[in-house]
């Protein structure tokens, strides 16, 4: 049974609201709340996994971040391929190397620009329209950072770099 690490749970925090946050992971035993972190047991390592890889960065408990990760020490299974190996739960697909490829969540990729100079009502999806020209977009973003600025990643060089020739204004 895998040991899940909570972190940045804040004061406050109670057992329900572990509880809320970890619904339809699979069943939850021992939730053990130590002020500002905490420890989870979840009945199967994949549930666990999906819990770590949807609920880790969420806001959590006013403002903070959480963070959600194995225990140390912990024995994470064993029974599965460590590269990885194919899991379908409902809609989710992870391909061999543990990316996520179906469920509206983006491929990273090294092919990216900032955008500077934007209009502050310049939408993520604006931006994307615009930079299509230039080739396939896996994910965008507006006003990150700082005001007036974007980020646009692309599934390859060659699109990026018609992006910085043609589209540069």
């Amino acid at each position: 049974m895998p040991k899940l690490f909570l972190g940045g749970l804040g004061n406050d925090c109670r057992e329900r609201d572990i509880e809320k946050l970890f619904r339809g992971f699979g069943e939850l035993r021992n939730i053990n709340i130590k002020g500002q972190f905490g420890f989870l047991e979840i009945d199967d390592k994949r549930d666990a996994e999906d819990a770590i890889r949807d609920v880790n960065g969420q806001s959590f408990n006013g403002g903070s971040r959480i963070r959600v990760e194995f225990a140390n020490g912990n024995d994470r299974g064993g029974d599965r391929d460590r590269r990885g190996g194919g899991d379908r739960r409902g809609d989710r697909y992870q391909d061999t190397r543990g990316r996520q490829v179906s469920d509206g969540k983006f491929k990273r990729s090294n092919y990216r620009l900032i955008v500077e100079n934007i209009s502050s009502r310049t939408s993520w999806q604006d931006l994307k329209d615009y930079m299509r020209k230039a080739g396939d977009i896996t994910y965008t973003t507006v006003n990150r950072g700082k005001d007036g600025e974007g980020l646009v990643e692309f599934v390859d060089r060659e699109g990026m770099e018609y992006a910085l020739k043609e589209l540069d204004d």
